[in-house]
């Protein structure tokens, strides 16, 4: 399905399909700001005031921006797109080397894991540490990945662990940041990758992401990145289509060792190819993508097991169940489906036999959704989660980034630590912008819809899908971090078609 052609000319139940998934981001996204400046939900100290009146003014000046760009239209180079992503990566530079920090809980677990690993080439020695990734081995892809960068950066004399990170961070942004930009060009022209470089640039939680060390930045480039390489299999042909649909499935494979969310997006392609009729597309992708993940993963387990055994695994892997048990916070004082206490976990890990645990959870489960049966339990439920996932625009990265280092000893920690004098300002307004970004979304949908255009599926069919793992999950303010390049791409499909995306990523 060419993204020029007349779409659903035909009436086929399969694109009526693909519409509708499409179409379902625009409730998931009104909903979410509608709620979140009008409940009153007491979590993260929100101003609806506030936000009320910041998200329709930012939003008129989102709107405002687009104008000008189709007032002036702007012939997107390749140095400048190049010269953004190195501007990008100077600023988080330095914003890492302002942050440095003790890293803290998890991202602590694995640095200390990945040191151990990359030094004497084993991990589980730590008590400590062998219990966390017994319970928690979907991080172990990140440990090895760690791994991996200490040791290369060992040859040069480099064992400055928290810079190899930040910069290795940095550096995926930049991949991430220009995949991105490709994509809004090949979709809807320059001015659409121009308004994409210029709504990154107002995201001001992207510029010191890379100081957080964890995987909700990893993960971050990779959605924008498989879609990179889909577009470009579904233009080309021949050992070209299979070559960009091997480092798909590649690609697909390393993002879900660090976040296996990640693989939304390749679920959103394979959906599109499908549902598109685009057959051969969807074979090879389909064939390729799971053979090489399922082999990847396959792979990695037997690594995991090598070093934490097989059975403990077995006997204390957080199982699915757990996570769905706390994304059902039932009652007002569940944590908004967060850990609160850390009650979930103290319950989860109580018990010697998995199976008992299991059986436990899933009765707790049960209950749980037998006494959200009635329509305002579940409204309830539904609206503080959505509050505690999409409540905080800036995605409550400084709460990995403060660690154990809370003293505000420069400008950028008083603006973005929970205590400094700016956050409250600087929380509004990144919220508020936040809510705007999905306004400008909603609207891009729209549009496309209206004009029959699907070749921005993929786009919208992700961010359905992250909205349905949000509300079932557990969840967390910083979840939804790693799809952020994805809003900003949708957003940047208000624009209308133009004739140059008739040339696939240009190199002008």
């Amino acid at each position: 399905m060419k993204k020029n052609d007349p779409l659903l000319k035909h009436h086929s139940l399969s694109h009526l399909l693909l519409i509708i998934g499409t179409a379902l981001a625009i409730p998931f996204l009104l909903m979410t700001v509608v709620n979140n400046c009008f409940s009153s939900w007491p979590l993260y100290n929100k101003n609806n005031g506030i936000l009320c009146v910041a998200t329709p003014l930012l939003t008129v000046f989102l709107w405002y921006l687009k104008y000008l760009l189709t007032q002036y239209p702007v012939q997107l180079k390749n140095r400048g797109i190049l010269v953004c992503a190195l501007l990008f990566f100077l600023i988080q530079f330095f914003c890492a080397v302002s942050l440095r920090h003790t890293p803290f809980t998890d991202t602590e677990q694995i640095v200390t894991a990945a040191k151990n690993l990359a030094l004497t080439g084993t991990y589980e020695q730590s008590s400590r540490t062998y219990q966390y990734f017994s319970w928690y081995p979907f991080n172990l892809g990140t440990v090895y990945l760690y791994a991996l960068l200490f040791r290369f950066s060992a040859l040069f004399g480099f064992t400055d662990y928290y810079l190899i990170i930040a910069v290795f961070a940095g550096v995926l942004f930049s991949a991430g940041l220009i995949s991105g930009t490709k994509c809004a060009i090949h979709l809807r022209g320059y001015q659409a990758g121009t308004f994409f470089l210029i709504l990154c640039g107002i995201c001001f939680p992207f510029y010191y992401c890379t100081a957080e060390l964890y995987t909700d930045v990893l993960a971050l480039p990779f959605p924008v990145l498989l879609l990179y390489f889909y577009l470009k299999a579904d233009d080309s042909k021949g050992v070209q289509r299979h070559i960009f649909l091997t480092a798909f499935a590649l690609l697909s494979l390393v993002g879900a060792l660090i976040r296996f969310t990640v693989l939304i997006l390749p679920i959103a392609c394979l959906i599109d190819a499908l549902m598109g009729k685009k057959k051969w597309l969807f074979a090879e992708c389909f064939l390729l993508s799971v053979t090489i993940i399922a082999t990847g993963m396959f792979g990695v387990e037997q690594i995991n097991a090598a070093h934490l055994g097989k059975d403990n695994l077995k006997a204390h892997r957080l199982s699915v169940w757990h996570y769905l048990a706390m994304g059902l916070p039932a009652h007002e004082d569940d944590g908004y489906g967060q850990y609160g206490d850390g009650g979930w976990l103290i319950y989860s890990t109580s018990f010697s036999d998995p199976n008992e645990r299991d059986a436990q959870l899933k009765s707790k489960i049960k209950d749980r959704v037998y006494y959200l049966r009635y329509p305002n339990r579940m409204i309830n439920m539904l609206s503080r989660k959505n509050v505690s996932t999409f409540g905080d625009g800036t995605f409550h990265l400084n709460m990995l980034i403060e660690a154990d280092e809370h003293e505000i000893n420069n400008g950028l920690k008083n603006i973005i630590y929970a205590e400094g004098k700016m956050y409250p300002s600087y929380f509004h307004l990144c919220s508020a912008m936040f809510y705007a970004q999905m306004l400008v979304a909603a609207w891009s949908c729209f549009k496309a819809l209206k004009d029959w255009r699907l070749d921005v599926a993929p786009v919208f069919l992700s961010l359905v899908g992250a909205f349905i793992y949000l509300t079932m999950w557990e969840t967390n303010a910083r979840y939804f971090f790693m799809f952020e390049f994805l809003l900003l791409l949708a957003a940047s499909m208000c624009f209308d078609d133009k004739k140059e995306n008739d040339i696939l990523f240009s190199d002008a």
